[in-house]
C-alpha cells in the first residue's frame, strides 16, 4: 500500500512539472509555450471544434496549437484594418449636378467610415469650378465641373490628382493610376493613352502611377466611377485583367450611373461598371436619383460589411485550419482564403459576434 502511494505522489510531481510552462493563454497567437518549446501535437482538423467561452479564454490551458499552426484573435469592437477608396468621377459637362451630389455627401461619407477603419480616399478627378474664370462657363479653359477636396480632408491624407476625367474613360483613368511611369505592360500603355485623350488646361500632360504608392499592401480596396456613360476602349475584362497583374488583391467595384431603370437622360447604361460590380459583389445606384443620400448611405453600409468580414493575417497562410466566432467553429464553406494572408468570411456569419479567432498553417 505504502508503494502505491510514493509511486501515486511521484507521478503527480512529474505530471504538474511537466506541465508547467506547456500553458498558454489563447491570445498567444505564436502557439509557442512560455519556455519557447512546442507541443508536439497530431495535425488534425479543427473546423468542428468550439475553442469554448470566453472566460475559458482568459485562464490558461494546457494545451498547445501544433508547431506549424498559427492562430490570430480579431476583436469585431475595434477598428477592422486598412480601408483603400478611389473615386473617380467624370468631370464632363452633363455632370454639374452629379459632381454636386457627391460634393454634398463626400465628407459624411468617408467620416462614417472611420469609425470602423483606417481610411485611405484618393479621389481622380478635377475641373474647374466656372464661376472662378470670369465670362467662361463650359467653354475651353475651364473645361468640365470642379470636385475639390476640403483642407481637412487633406490633413488626414486623403488626396486628389487634379484631371479632367471623361465621360467613357474613367476605367483607363483608374488604369493609368496603378501603372508605374513607363510601364510597358500594353494594358498600361492603352490604358494612358486613353486617359489621356482630350486633357484639359489642369493636366497638359498625365502622370501615371499616382496609386502605385497610396495603395496600402493588405488593405481593403473600393473603387468608385461616378458617370453618365459607359467604358469604351478600357473595358471591365481589361481593368480585371490589370488589377491582377498588377497584384492589387481583391478589389470591390461600385458606380453611381446610368441604369436600365433611370428616368433622366443619360448618355449609356454603363453596363462594363455593372460587369465589375456583379463579379465583385458591389452595387451600382442610380445617378438619376434626386437626392443621394439614401445611396450614398447603402454604399457605406456595404463597405462597412466588406471591411469588417476581411481579416488579414500576420503572416501567409499554407491553409486555413479553422475559423471560430465566439469560441463556435464556422462550416468550412462560410469562409475562405482570397489572398495568401487574407481570410474572408460569408456576409451573414458576424451578427452580433464580438470576437473571431483564425487557425492556420503559416508559410515557412
Amino acid at each position: 500500500m505504502m508503494n502505491h502511494v510514493v509511486v501515486a505522489i511521484a507521478l503527480c510531481l512529474f505530471i504538474t512539472g511537466c506541465s508547467d510552462g506547456a500553458n498558454f493563454n489563447a491570445s498567444n497567437a505564436s502557439g509557442k509555450d512560455r519556455d519557447g518549446t512546442w507541443e508536439q501535437l497530431a495535425d488534425q482538423d479543427l473546423s468542428s471544434q468550439p475553442l469554448g467561452d470566453q472566460s475559458d479564454w482568459d485562464a490558461d490551458i494546457a494545451v498547445s496549437w501544433p508547431k506549424e499552426a498559427g492562430t490570430e484573435v480579431f476583436s469585431l469592437t475595434k477598428l477592422s484594418g486598412l480601408l483603400d477608396i478611389i473615386w473617380v468621377i467624370d468631370n464632363s459637362l452633363s455632370m454639374t449636378d452629379d459632381i454636386e451630389q457627391v460634393a454634398l455627401n463626400l465628407e459624411m461619407f468617408i467620416q462614417s467610415l472611420e469609425t470602423i477603419s483606417d481610411v485611405n480616399l484618393s479621389i481622380l478627378s478635377g475641373g474647374c469650378d466656372p464661376e472662378d474664370v470670369e465670362g467662361m462657363t463650359g467653354v475651353s479653359g475651364c473645361r468640365g465641373n470642379g470636385i475639390h477636396i476640403s483642407d481637412e480632408m487633406k490633413a488626414k491624407g486623403h488626396t486628389q490628382q487634379e484631371l479632367d476625367v471623361e465621360s467613357t474613360n474613367a476605367l483607363a483613368v483608374f488604369g493609368s493610376a496603378i501603372c508605374d511611369v513607363d510601364d510597358p505592360e500594353k494594358i498600361c500603355q492603352d490604358a494612358l493613352e486613353e486617359a489621356s485623350r482630350g486633357l484639359g488646361s489642369l493636366d497638359p500632360e498625365l502622370v501615371p502611377g499616382y496609386l502605385v504608392e497610396r495603395l496600402r499592401k493588405n488593405s481593403t480596396k473600393v473603387l468608385v466611377v461616378v458617370t453618365d456613360d459607359n467604358a469604351r476602349t478600357l473595358n471591365a475584362a481589361a481593368t480585371a485583367a490589370l488589377v491582377e497583374k498588377k497584384n492589387l488583391g481583391p478589389l470591390t467595384y461600385f458606380s453611381f450611373q446610368g441604369i436600365e431603370s433611370s428616368s433622366c437622360d443619360v448618355e449609356k447604361v454603363g453596363v462594363e461598371y455593372q460587369v465589375l460590380n456583379d463579379a465583385s459583389g458591389g452595387q451600382a445606384f442610380d445617378i438619376c436619383a434626386l437626392d443621394w443620400s439614401a445611396n450614398f448611405s447603402k454604399l457605406t453600409a456595404n463597405i462597412k460589411e466588406i471591411v469588417q468580414r476581411k481579416f488579414t493575417l500576420a503572416a501567409d497562410a499554407v491553409r486555413i485550419k479553422s475559423v471560430h466566432i465566439d469560441g463556435n467553429a464556422l462550416a468550412a464553406d462560410r469562409y475562405k482564403q482570397t489572398a495568401p494572408n487574407v481570410v474572408e468570411l460569408d456576409r451573414d456569419v458576424l451578427q452580433d459576434g464580438r470576437e473571431v479567432t483564425i487557425v492556420y498553417v503559416p508559410k515557412v
